[in-house]
């Protein structure tokens, strides 16, 4: 512990200490030279019987008043056949402190007289102090008064180094067998403040000054400074376990407050088993806190301090509710769009597609879910430790998961079904089946690819083997509909994504995890770079986060993912922690639960930031972290659309089959003669093309969704056909060919995607006979020409 014990002092507090010192070194002195009286010597002092019978019954009643005369009758007397008795009177006394005094200067008296008595009253107190680990302090006053009373004959020279082992002894027996309950504080407090410099170089903090160094404070010559110095460190041992117990009873009444806060703040009141809990929790914290401070100022030193209120938990817990309260309001939206929203929540039901028959073997789950943890939740996550840095070797490397004796004979019967005759034509149709799944790149073709393995391979061997392939085979760009596919299966087919989960999980654990990266050194050194390598993990990391979203993998075990991965945060872990950001980031941060823990985890990751060195990495962190919390400050303000635009947007982003009649009356409805309106449909008059314009409603059929670009070119046509609009479908042509030779002449993927949907809306123009066939062949004509 703190073995510094340079300060300054008060001048009253060094002067004290000097006298005190001063009288210890006389009385040593005194009695070095002091002659034991023989035989002869104490005839000549008075042993009548009456007058020692007299002492003797003053000694057991003596006090502070009474020590000069009691002092001055004792050398007037031969109390040589009491001297045992004085001893033991002594060790009865029940002495004040003020008493102390006067019975040091009693005993040196006597010991100067007579040689036997420091022994003598040794034994007593060998007798008295508690010395064994069976003992039991009855009396702590009387305890507290006889170390005193033992160190200071000690320091005065009545016993040498045999009184100096007692004293250790008992000290030693009081702090290291109350290390746990603290009962003995007080007693200790007390002699620390008393004798503290003496014994063990300690100033209290009330006797703590600018006026005189302690370096200038007089010294005991009955210590060595290693003695002091040992129980200095005994007496800061104590203190600390007593600071270590009050801040562990300091967060034992933070959790039950928080309980009870919330309790408060959800139902309106917490029940009466709570608060009893909490007012236990406070009291007994209260008391180790006084316990800590009488302590601490008693050594000089600091009183620790402790986080009382968990604010931090409120905030987190308010922050919860307003996520919850946005989403529920539809301020904010868990997805980024609905088409995400569609492809995440709204999944084919395989039971109305299926015949239950296809499914009655598949859909009793016979594997234990093993992936997460037993019973773990969002608020058991410990998110404590997440800043430090740890090395390589912090982990202790853990054994590969190995194949028990059960499913090395399943394997074997598998195997032996696999190569009957009639299994030859089912591996056959589920090796085209996994063929095809590699090209099922789109939620539709998934969605088609779902109902067909439950009726056509829904075998045992099929689903283990869908589940390895999609394990291990399946390109991360398939990722998002695997996790799909896995998710419409789940309610026939159970063993499907809790096998597939196990696997992703143990394969975290065991191969994304620093733990175990150095057991398959080996196999990287042996031929895979570590490019490769690290897409593999990422690939794990990436399937996690996509069965997160799903809900096939809880947010708890996501959270626990991310935060192993935040754990470890340097080298490759920046690029998967980032990943899974990316991921789940945002689902994770937008739900209600998981939003305080993810909150911290993204705070711990932007501090971690700060020491990355790597321009590279820093912008992956970057990216990751907009990806999840978009800075609004740096995003461009979007310019106000005219009520008039909004009107017109409208109408052409909602039209469809059912109300296509109405949008087109509406839209012959407008005022075309006004320049503002023709701005919306790219010309400013009926004989004048808006060329600069790139809002208006018809230059962009990406507005509008692919399946109703046919109503769109619908509505073209039907507009072209009213007198004086003919010349709309002509705007519209020109500036959809302007949008396609633009898009050929620029490699950029956005206007690629634009010309998509001008081709497409072309050619629904072309069935509604606005346009003729030399266009398209002149359309042709460009597209071949631009290559």
């Amino acid at each position: 512990m703190n073995q510094d014990h340079r300060c300054r002092v008060t001048t009253q507090f060094a002067a004290d200490i000097a006298r005190r010192t001063g009288s210890q070194k006389a009385n040593r002195k005194k009695l070095v030279e002091a002659v034991a009286l023989d035989e002869d010597e104490l005839r000549r002092f008075d042993s009548a019987l009456k007058k020692t019978t007299a002492f003797m019954r003053k000694l057991k009643t003596v006090g502070a008043g009474a020590g000069a005369a009691l002092i001055d009758e004792m050398s007037k007397l031969n109390l040589s056949k009491f001297v045992d008795e004085i001893a033991a009177a002594l060790g009865e006394l029940r002495l004040k402190l003020s008493d102390v005094a006067f019975i040091v200067e009693f005993c040196v008296a006597v010991s100067s007289r007579y040689a036997s008595f420091s022994e003598l009253l040794l034994a007593t107190f060998r007798k008295n102090l508690p010395l064994k680990k069976s003992d039991k302090v009855t009396n702590p006053s009387k305890l507290r008064i006889d170390l005193r009373l033992l160190f200071e004959l000690f320091l005065n020279g009545v016993f040498a180094k045999e009184g100096l082992q007692v004293y250790g002894a008992a000290l030693s027996f009081l702090v290291q067998t109350d290390k746990t309950e603290h009962v003995h504080v007080g007693l200790i407090s007390g002699l620390l403040t008393q004798v503290g410099w003496e014994m063990a170089f300690v100033v209290p903090t009330t006797s703590k000054g600018d006026d005189v160094a302690s370096e200038d404070l007089p010294v005991t010559e009955a210590l060595t400074r290693e003695q002091m110095l040992m129980m200095r460190q005994l007496f800061f041992d104590y203190h600390k376990s007593l600071a270590e117990r009050t801040e562990k009873a300091c967060r034992s009444m933070n959790v039950v407050q928080k309980r009870v806060k919330k309790q408060e703040r959800v139902r309106g009141d917490a029940s009466q088993e709570d608060r009893t809990n909490l007012e236990t929790a406070k009291q007994h914290y209260e008391s180790l806190k006084k316990l800590l401070a009488e302590l601490s100022e008693a050594l000089g030193a600091d009183v620790p301090t402790y986080s009382e209120v968990p604010s931090e938990d409120e905030e987190d817990e308010l922050a919860a509710q307003l996520i919850s309260m946005a989403l529920e309001d539809g301020a904010l939206s868990l997805w980024p769009s609905e088409e995400t929203r569609d492809f995440y929540e709204k999944l084919v039901n395989i039971r109305e597609l299926v015949p239950s028959s296809c499914f009655k073997e598949s859909e009793i789950s016979t594997t234990p879910a093993t992936a997460s943890k037993e019973g773990l939740t969002i608020d058991e996550i410990n998110m404590e430790d997440l800043e430090n840095e740890h090395s390589e070797m912090d982990e202790v490397p853990a054994e590969p998961a190995s194949i028990s004796t059960e499913e090395v004979k399943n394997e074997l019967i598998d195997i032996e079904v696999e190569n009957s005759r009639a299994a030859i034509e089912m591996r056959e149709q589920m090796k085209a089946f996994l063929d095809e799944l590699t090209h099922c790149l789109n939620q539709e073709r998934i969605d088609e690819a779902a109902p067909k393995f439950v009726k056509e391979l829904n075998t045992k061997i099929n689903r283990r083997k869908l589940v390895r392939f999609l394990f291990s085979e399946a390109h991360p760009n398939m990722l998002p509909f695997c996790a799909r596919l896995v998710t419409t299966l789940g309610p026939v087919m159970p063993d499907v994504p809790v096998e597939l989960t196990a696997l992703l999980i143990e394969r975290f654990r065991h191969v994304v995890l620093p733990a175990v990266d150095q057991y398959f050194c080996s196999e990287i050194i042996s031929g895979k770079h570590r490019a490769d390598f690290l897409d593999k993990k990422t690939r794990i990391v990436q399937f996690i986060g996509e069965l997160v979203k799903f809900g096939t993998i809880g947010r708890a075990e996501g959270l626990s993912c991310l935060r192993q991965l935040v754990y470890h945060f340097r080298g490759t872990f920046v690029e998967l922690t980032c990943m899974m950001l990316e991921t789940c980031g945002l689902y994770l941060f937008r739900n209600a639960d998981s939003h305080p823990k993810m909150k911290q985890l993204i705070d711990v990751i932007m501090r971690k930031k700060d020491h990355i060195k790597d321009m590279k990495q820093n912008m992956i962190i970057e990216n990751a972290y907009y990806s999840v919390c978009p800075d609004e400050s740096r995003m461009a303000a979007r310019p106000q659309r005219p009520p008039m635009l909004e009107f017109v947007m409208n109408l052409v982003v909602n039209i469809s089959e059912n109300n296509i009649s109405t949008h087109l009356k509406l839209l012959r409805r407008l005022n075309w003669i006004d320049p503002e309106i023709c701005r919306q449909f790219f010309v400013s008059s009926k004989n004048h093309y808006f060329q600069n314009s790139r809002s208006g409603a018809y230059r962009r059929p990406g507005w509008c969704r692919f399946p109703r670009l046919r109503y769109l070119a619908s509505a073209v046509s039907g507009l072209s056909v009213v007198a004086n609009h003919e010349w709309v479908a002509n705007v519209v042509v020109d500036n959809i060919l302007d949008t396609i030779r633009t898009s050929l002449e620029f490699d950029v993927d956005a206007l690629n995607q634009k010309a998509i949907a001008c081709v497409a809306f072309l050619g629904e123009l072309y069935n509604y006979s606005c346009i003729a066939t030399p266009l398209v062949m002149k359309a042709r004509d460009i597209y071949v020409r631009h290559g």
